[in-house]
């Protein structure tokens, strides 16, 4: 992947916080449920999901507490709070998808994105694409009552289809930026999409959760403006003040940070 596609999908992200509705001419499409945001960007036979970063409203900081793992079945374990906030849009995400693929006769290609708690949701819905992992009974007991899971088929207009049923692309891949870690565990049987996680040097969101890991490879933007690969914070000691620090008091967290650094590499 090149700096500039990078780059690109970093001001996906940016977007999610302003670009408020659909616009179909232009290829986007807007979800939007207790706080969780997703914008969606259909480009040819590329699909950019991007879902929001963390902001000062309950719905955002309450998930980053929720620290007990579940183990979803073909799946892994899983931090509890990111998984119940990506199952809040998960349902409209998918129906969506399957609409903008059903009558395809290629097969698309999907970008998940997302920065901060959004980079953890979009690991996990990654995963969950990749290995065609529908989650219906987690969406069902997880607050979901939109009327669209409350049947076997999934109705609009005169399309019906199992619930069951998820989008098949030909390429899964995730990018995110400054990523808080969702995963536990991943389940030996369980395939992993190609994810690269980017941080910034001293963007310490990514020692948190305390216990969890991010799925994927570990890309590091140094001062020097050379994206390297290396395994971030294996030997920083944990420490909750500079987690909060990073995230809410300095600018290193912040998407446009990322950007400016991204832009410095090309």
């Amino acid at each position: 992947m090149e700096i500039k596609d990078i780059e690109k999908v970093a001001k996906l992200c940016k977007q999610v916080h302003f670009r408020h509705k659909d616009n179909p001419k232009e290829g986007f499409f807007y979800i939007k449920k207790a706080d969780t945001e997703v914008l969606i960007k259909k480009d040819g036979n590329d699909i950019y999901v991007a879902f929001n970063g963390t902001e000062l409203e309950v719905f955002d900081i309450v998930p980053h507490f929720l620290r007990r793992s579940i183990d979803v079945p073909l799946f892994g374990k899983v931090h509890q709070g990111y998984f119940l906030k990506l199952m809040i849009v998960y349902y409209k995400l998918i129906n969506t998808l399957l609409e903008l693929t059903w009558n395809t006769t290629v097969k698309c290609n999907l970008y998940v994105v997302g920065h901060s708690m959004g980079g953890a949701l979009a690991q996990l819905f990654a995963l969950s694409m990749y290995n065609r992992t529908p989650l219906k009974r987690f969406c069902m007991s997880s607050g979901e009552s939109s009327g669209e899971s409350s049947g076997d088929l999934y109705e609009r207009g005169d399309i019906k289809r199992p619930l069951e049923c998820t989008p098949v692309f030909s390429n899964v891949q995730a990018i995110t930026f400054g990523s808080c870690k969702p995963i536990k565990e991943i389940h030996h049987f369980a395939s992993k999409p190609i994810i690269r996680n980017f941080y910034v040097e001293e963007d310490y969101v990514g020692l948190f959760p305390y216990g969890y890991e991010c799925c994927g490879d570990i890309y590091v933007i140094p001062k020097r403006a050379q994206i390297v690969m290396e395994r971030l914070f294996d030997k920083e000691k944990f420490d909750i003040l500079k987690v909060i620090a990073s995230m809410f008091m300095t600018k290193r967290h912040g998407i446009d940070y990322y950007i400016e650094q991204i832009k410095k590499c090309s």
